[in-house]
C-alpha cells in the first residue's frame, strides 16, 4: 500500500510545486524591479519616471523567461505529462 500514491497526495504535491515556481517567478520579478528602478534613479530620473520605466523593462524581460520556460517545458513533456 505504501507503494501507491494517493490521487488527492499527487495532486498536492502537484500544486505544491506550482506554488513554488510561482514564488520564484515573482521573487525574481521583484528583484529584477527593484535593480532596474534603482539604475534609472541613478541616471537622474525621479522615482515615479524611474518606476514606470523599471515595470515596461520588467515585463518585457519576464515575460521573455516565462515564454521560453513554457517552450521548454512544451518541448520537454509533449503529452502534456508534467
Amino acid at each position: 500500500m505504501d507503494m501507491i500514491l494517493h490521487p488527492l497526495k499527487i495532486l498536492l504535491n502537484i500544486g505544491k510545486k506550482i506554488m513554488l515556481d510561482k514564488e520564484f517567478m515573482q521573487t525574481e520579478r521583484d528583484q529584477l524591479f527593484w535593480k532596474v528602478l534603482r539604475e534609472y534613479q541613478e541616471e537622474g530620473y525621479s522615482f515615479h519616471e524611474a518606476k514606470y520605466m523599471a515595470q515596461r523593462v520588467t515585463d518585457d524581460v519576464m515575460s521573455d523567461k516565462e515564454t521560453f520556460v513554457d517552450n521548454y517545458i512544451r518541448d520537454t513533456f509533449p503529452d502534456g505529462d508534467e
